[in-house]
């Protein structure tokens, strides 16, 4: 993401005139990419909103940049007395460049474009309930190093398949991994992104397919056939909302999987994911990656505290195989409240 922003970011620096680019654009580019690495730390929307500000100055700056500069080279100094005179004088100062106009154009629509995109995730978390029945009862769960200076490590599988084998207080219990994939049928190829998820994840959220199926204990397995759910939106777009679409084959980074369902509008919670795959892992290994996030559902009528208390008691055996030290603990919090401290971070 940081490499993709400081491209965009130099991208911009081009609205800027010559002479100020000549004497400090590696500047510019280093204290944006510094800032960048340092919101990255707190969190990937803290980098977002601190990628947007610095474009936004940016754009903001270069008309003001430009019209000092022909002040400067002309010797004289013009007065705009009226709403009227700014406008006549900045279609006239964009008429002579028509190629910063259209990338400041451009960077404007960019930039609303994204602003409406954050609005549309403050309203979906902050503003509108959970599109999830019992959404009270959802929890984030994680695992923390306070150790290793992490707030959330993500999840072992290993912890996790312990966890849900005593787990008494919740109802279900699933973690995912989010995924950029490439996609391909006989109608074209795009990358999108995806998750590959635990069984239990259509439960956990309490959603049913909108056509087909969801994944089976058995298919969330390795050496299972490879299957596929794909998203509403994937589906109308790609395969224009065709009954037919079960059974078809759907290339994702050149293995093939069948498609055996088709998934709610809020499935695509909380990264946009087009499709889900089963994670099909084992817990046989002696190691495993801290590579997944988790989300519960409670029983009714369970408390926050006693779910903690629940997960605590649970992790005691993984402390006493192998963390002794109490390196790695887990961690449960209200989904929503999550989502919404993790997105003013």
């Amino acid at each position: 993401m940081i490499g993709i922003a400081v491209a965009l970011y130099r991208a911009v620096l081009r609205l800027l005139p010559a002479g100020i680019r000549a004497s400090g654009e590696e500047a510019m580019v280093d204290d944006f990419r510094a800032l960048l690495v340092d919101a990255r730390s707190a969190g990937r929307w803290a980098a977002a909103r601190a990628a947007m500000t610095g474009l936004a100055d940016v754009v903001r700056r270069a008309p003001v940049e430009h019209w000092l500069d022909r002040e400067r080279h002309h010797r004289r100094e013009r007065r705009l007395n009226s709403l009227p005179q700014d406008i006549r004088f900045a279609i006239r100062g964009f008429r002579r460049q028509p190629g910063v106009t259209g990338i400041l154009l451009l960077t404007l629509t960019l930039g609303m474009a994204a602003v409406i995109a954050v609005f549309a995730l403050v309203d979906g978390i902050m503003l509108r309930p959970f599109p999830f029945e019992g959404a009270d009862r959802l929890v984030y769960l994680n695992e923390t190093a306070p150790a290793w200076n992490l707030d959330y490590t993500s999840i072992n599988y290993n912890d996790f398949v312990t966890w849900r084998k005593t787990l008494g207080t919740f109802e279900h219990s699933a973690v995912y991994e989010g995924k950029s994939a490439n996609l391909a049928d006989p109608t074209g190829a795009e990358r999108v992104l995806g998750a590959s998820v635990t069984w239990e994840m259509a439960a956990v959220l309490g959603i049913k397919s909108l056509l087909g199926r969801m994944f089976t204990e058995a298919e969330d397995r390795p050496g299972a056939a490879p299957v596929v759910v794909i998203g509403r939106a994937l589906w109308r777009d790609r395969f224009g909302s065709a009954p037919d679409v079960l059974g078809k084959p759907l290339l994702i980074n050149s293995e093939p999987h069948t498609i055996i369902g088709v998934l709610p509008a809020e499935a695509e919670f909380p990264d946009e994911y087009k499709f889900w795959v089963p994670l099909a892992m084992t817990p046989d290994l002696d190691y495993q990656s801290y590579s997944y996030v988790g989300i519960g559902r409670l029983k009714p009528g369970v408390s926050l505290e006693a779910a903690r208390a629940d997960l605590l008691h649970s992790h005691q055996s993984i402390w006493n195989a192998r963390d002794h030290d109490h390196v790695v603990s887990p961690v449960v919090e209200r989904l929503k409240s999550h989502l919404i401290a993790n997105f003013w971070v």
